[in-house]
């Protein structure tokens, strides 16, 4: 093999990385950017060397990479030196508007200092008046606490209800890992290992338990050797164990595998031994199997959690129907409270007055 990419001395490395970093002030650190650079390149460059002897396979490393390498590093510091430069007038922006609502809020308190006197001899004046309003606010304010009261219960209630989803929810999760098994199973499998298996007129016992199986998860009449070359004549043979309806599985299909997995060789781990293809195989059986028994167990609890989220819908609407009373309760305290506002206005005014 002719080597066309011919490495760059250490020196020349140095020199092309100042010529290019010339203009990029990096203060007293450029020397040992350079050089790290420089190591960077080489490094990678010994690397792909042994990848080749080691892997025979061939990386190549050229001048063009180092350039880039240096184009890249100019173009990343000087994005981030510009990044840095608006955080930092974001930040002196932002002094100083602390600054100026600091001198704003120092002219605020004379203010308030100055209005305090004047609220405080009209809350004096108020007080008087409160007396008036005193036991209707009493009645106000025990019905909101016994609404009050009756929301806490409804959320101590939708808190129970969204608990027993959540279990509900991770009951249904369970099925999870079945489902990846099952994906994880195919993933081996290649075409060409399955055409092999097909081409075996009288195949080992255990690989033909193990097409029989998936014959008879695919529902397929006729579950023979034949039947399962025939099966697996089809080009989408993979596909359709992709896409296989897992939920369609009737009780019938399963107990006929299951007659199978009766005998303690017939494992994935046992089948390995004889076909790899096989024991990928006989490992989707088993994720199939598999994840018919908890789907199972899932199907009482999917009915839960819809029961509970119909509970849930009724437990939201009762506490919309207390919160529009809380709130017409409140409009009835703000009634008041304006009440209040106006005969403090008219004593304030008799005050002027007089």
């Amino acid at each position: 093999v002719i080597e066309w990419f011919q490495p760059w001395p250490e020196q020349a490395l140095e020199s092309v990385a100042q010529v290019f970093l010339e203009e990029v002030d990096l203060m007293a650190h450029k020397e040992s950017v350079i050089a790290h650079m420089v190591m960077t390149h080489q490094s990678v460059y010994n690397f792909s060397a042994r990848f080749a002897e080691q892997l025979k396979r061939h990386v190549y490393v050229t001048p063009k990479n180092y350039l880039d390498f240096i184009g890249n590093y100019k173009t990343s510091i000087s994005e981030n030196r510009e990044l840095i430069n608006q955080m930092s007038m974001r930040l002196d922006g932002g002094l100083q508007k602390l600054i100026q609502a600091a001198d704003e809020v120092d002219k605020m308190q004379v203010t308030l200092s100055e209005a305090k006197v004047v609220v405080d001899q009209k809350t004096k004046e108020c007080n008087e008046l409160l007396v008036v309003i005193a036991e209707n606010r009493k009645v106000v304010e025990t019905k909101q606490a016994a609404a009050t009261e009756k929301e806490e219960a409804l959320v101590v209630q939708q808190a129970k209800i969204g608990v027993d989803k959540e279990e509900a929810e991770a009951a249904l999760a369970a099925a999870i890992p079945a489902l990846e098994a099952a994906a994880d199973a195919l993933q081996g499998l290649k075409k060409e290992e399955i055409t092999e298996i097909r081409s075996f007129s009288k195949p080992n016992i255990q690989v033909q338990k193990v097409c029989e199986c998936v014959v008879i998860l695919r529902n397929i009449k006729d579950v023979s050797w034949k039947g399962a070359k025939g099966m697996m004549a089809d080009p989408r043979f993979l596909s359709t164990l992709i896409d296989f309806d897992k939920d369609g599985l009737t009780d019938r299909q399963v107990r006929q595998v299951k007659e199978y997995m009766k005998d303690p060789k017939f494992t994935p781990d046992e089948v390995m031994n004889i076909s790899t293809a096989a024991a990928g195989l006989l490992k989707w059986v088993y994720a199939m199997v598999n994840y018919n028994s908890i789907a199972k167990e899932v199907n009482p609890k999917r009915k839960a959690v819809a029961e509970a989220e119909r509970m849930l819908r009724t437990a939201e609407k009762e506490l919309a129907k207390v919160k529009a009373e809380v709130a017409a309760l409140s409009q009835e305290l703000a009634t008041l409270q304006a009440q209040f506002d106006t005969k403090g206005a008219e004593q304030t005014e008799l005050k002027q007055k007089a």
